[in-house]
């Protein structure tokens, strides 16, 4: 192999500096979960949804009622310190007037309590929803980048950004230095406008040392998962460009 050959296989982006076609660094594992198991997260994903739907019709009602609420204290908050500065004078029916708005802003005082502890209750179940959406989340793209295979073009930091939580983004190309980098950005968006045009440039650089030196590989994104990384990047290769589903990483291309 020529030493060209393998620093393009080393780079998994493509060794354009040096005019040789790019050459897929990893190769994703085979498979990775079974049809019991995506339906389980499937339903496990649309309960969260129907539970989330519920909690906010629940919390937009109980936020109305505090507010409701809080206006109704305020008022009888002012009605009672205007009967107060006028107590010395009061005759039995004031007196009578005064206890009964005493009563009725401590039964206020007491709901407003007890809506703001059913407030925290939604808020805490909220929070543990969407941790268990998380985790849903993060089951199906460790499957789907476990499934990404060479006709992919699987990268390894795919794998590392499903298994850490983090994006995913597009490897489209590899360069020497910024400068070349920003123009090979360009003239991809300018050949691939409908792919690229919603996507934001990130460089991150790479080192191989006495194989090749110092390379910044160009990134695209950022998706939040590895289905909508994977599609886009098919569409990419069906229109001619070289495209890896990497780990979204690097600093953005100004």
């Amino acid at each position: 192999m020529s030493a060209c050959g393998l620093l393009a296989l080393m780079l998994a982006g493509g060794c354009s500096a040096l005019g040789t076609a790019p050459t897929d660094l990893y190769v994703g594992g085979a498979g990775g979960g079974n049809a019991a198991r995506l339906a389980e997260l499937a339903q496990r994903t649309a309960a969260l949804e129907d539970a989330s739907r519920r909690q906010d019709e629940d919390l937009a009602r109980l936020q109305q009622a505090v507010r409701s609420a809080l206006a109704d204290r305020g008022k009888l908050s002012d009605e009672l310190a205007s009967l107060k500065r006028e107590a010395e004078k009061s005759d039995t029916a004031q007196a009578r007037q005064t206890l009964a708005l005493v009563r009725r802003l401590d039964a206020l005082n007491a709901r407003l309590e007890e809506l703001e502890s059913m407030v925290g209750g939604l808020n805490r179940a909220a929070r543990a929803a969407e941790d268990e959406a998380q985790a849903v989340r993060a089951l199906v793209n460790r499957d789907d980048a476990e499934k990404l295979d060479a006709e992919d073009g699987a990268s390894a930091s795919a794998i590392e950004a499903a298994a850490s939580g983090e994006q995913f983004g597009l490897h489209l190309a590899s360069y020497r230095d910024v400068t070349t980098a920003r123009k090979g950005w360009q003239v991809l968006v300018e050949k691939y406008p409908d792919q690229l045009r919603d996507l934001k440039p990130r460089l991150e650089a790479f080192d191989l040392g006495t194989l090749g030196g110092r390379y910044l590989r160009l990134v695209a994104g950022p998706f939040a998962d590895v289905a909508p990384a994977r599609e886009r990047c098919a569409a990419l290769r069906a229109a001619g460009a070289f495209c890896q589903v990497a780990a979204f990483k690097g600093q953005p291309l100004g």
